[in-house]
């Protein structure tokens, strides 16, 4: 199914870049769940046209999309049909296939979003800061031992994306977020070892004596 999608991307992006002209319909609805009722603010709707460079950029995007689809298809089907091993006690890092498979997939989510948004426009400035600010401060609030804080930047993003009546940047900053949890999905994968959390051992050996007290 993933790979019969990703088809579907790379045919659509295909035709845009060879027609270097794309035009997408897009609606947005604001609403916030709260308990069992729902609050629906202002939706607006229109069409996005790109052009020349803009349409070869997201066709592009749209390739690298529909691989990374196909890819993740593979990988599903590998899993399934791989031989069951006895996870050991400790995450280790992927090698061989698994590692190259890794690395591509992270390598083509890059490159997709880096076409779905450029860091020269503003969306993709955006989308860019959300990437990098919100694992950066949670990291800071892991390393101060305040672990209990690390989900205050997603909230803070998630109100800012709702709040601002700008649809293009509360879209970048949606999928910022989304971005971001894929790309730590990647690195996770790639470096298990960082969900361990280190401990330090203050325990005193038992053949090291105290120092005399004068």
């Amino acid at each position: 199914m993933l790979a019969g999608f990703g088809m579907v991307f790379v045919l659509a992006g295909r035709k845009a870049i060879e027609q270097q002209s794309y035009d997408m319909t897009w609606q947005e609805t604001r609403g916030v769940f709260i308990g069992i009722g729902e609050m629906h603010g202002r939706s607006s709707s229109g069409v996005a046209q790109f052009r020349g460079p803009d349409a070869v950029h997201l066709g592009a995007g749209y390739v690298l999309w529909g691989l990374l689809l196909a890819l993740w298809g593979a990988l599903i089907i590998r899993t399934v049909f791989r031989p069951s091993k006895m996870m050991a006690s400790a995450p280790a890092r992927p090698h061989g296939m698994a590692l190259v498979l890794g690395i591509t997939s992270f390598a083509i989510l890059l490159g997709a979003q880096v076409c779905f948004f450029p860091p020269w426009q503003l969306a993709g400035l955006v989308f860019w800061c959300v990437g990098v600010g919100m694992p950066s401060i949670a990291a800071l609030f892991l390393h101060a031992g305040k672990s209990k804080w690390t989900g205050i930047p997603f909230l803070v993003l998630v109100i800012l994306a709702i709040a601002i009546p700008v649809p293009g940047i509360s879209f970048a900053i949606a999928m910022g977020v989304f971005g971001t949890v894929f790309c730590l999905a990647h690195v996770v994968f790639l470096f298990p070892e960082l969900l361990l959390s280190p401990k330090i051992n203050t325990a005193r050996p038992a053949d090291q004596k105290a120092p005399p007290q004068s």
